[in-house]
């Protein structure tokens, strides 16, 4: 076995990794109404889930605020991706 195919082999293998804790830690719809302190989920919403993250809105229309949930934490986004 070349030494080069062993170095490729372990670059994919930590490319897996790191995908795999992304899509793992991927928060659900209701960690994101834990991590807004709410016991219900009305008015929360997962508008995008890519699997490696996620969009998630709070609100309704014109006052909807939109956080972005990634290895289990949450971000509030500045404006609509």
């Amino acid at each position: 076995m070349n030494i080069n195919n062993i170095n490729v082999s372990k670059k994919y293998s930590v490319l897996i990794g790191i995908v795999l804790v992304f899509v793992l830690t991927n928060p659900s719809r209701s960690s994101f109404a834990s991590y807004l302190h709410r016991t219900g989920l009305g008015n929360i919403g997962r508008d995008f889930n890519g699997l490696l993250f996620s969009v998630y809105s709070k609100g309704r229309d014109a006052e909807k605020e939109y956080y972005i949930g990634v290895l289990g934490n949450f971000f509030k986004s500045p404006a609509i991706l």
